[in-house]
């Protein structure tokens, strides 16, 4: 599996997360609220990162092992743009950024990243 491949497969899933978040604060969260729309959009945001993770596993079809590293490092790249984006560049402070961990209060944004890690190895395990 080659780096670029893997470079592709992370871009494929900013660009889905970016499309969703610019739906749900276009559109849902206007209508239902910030909440629901964050907790809605965040399982919309999981279900086509784990669609776009399946058919980069047609694709390059990696082994297992290989798998869990795709995962790892889309998390930390993707986490990386998240938090140097938004914090760095966006001017959101910390706190807001970590709020949308607490799953005590309704955000549901680690599922998102439980997705990216496990995906790979979970699509891996279904294709075969």
């Amino acid at each position: 599996m080659l780096f670029a491949e893997a470079i592709l497969g992370w871009l494929t899933q900013l660009m889905l997360v970016v499309a969703v978040g610019a739906a749900r604060d276009a559109f849902v969260a206007p209508a239902i609220g910030a909440q629901a729309a964050h907790q809605i959009m965040t399982m919309v945001a999981c279900g086509a990162v784990f669609g776009a993770i399946v058919l980069f596993v047609r694709w390059v079809r990696p082994t297992a092992t290989q798998a869990w590293a795709l995962g790892g490092l889309w998390m930390v790249l993707g986490m990386g743009f998240e938090f140097g984006v938004f914090h760095y560049v966006g001017d959101q402070p910390w706190e807001m950024l970590l709020a949308d961990y607490n799953l005590l209060r309704g955000r549901l944004l680690v599922l998102l990243w439980i997705t990216v890690l496990t995906g790979p190895y979970l699509a891996t395990r279904l294709h075969r």
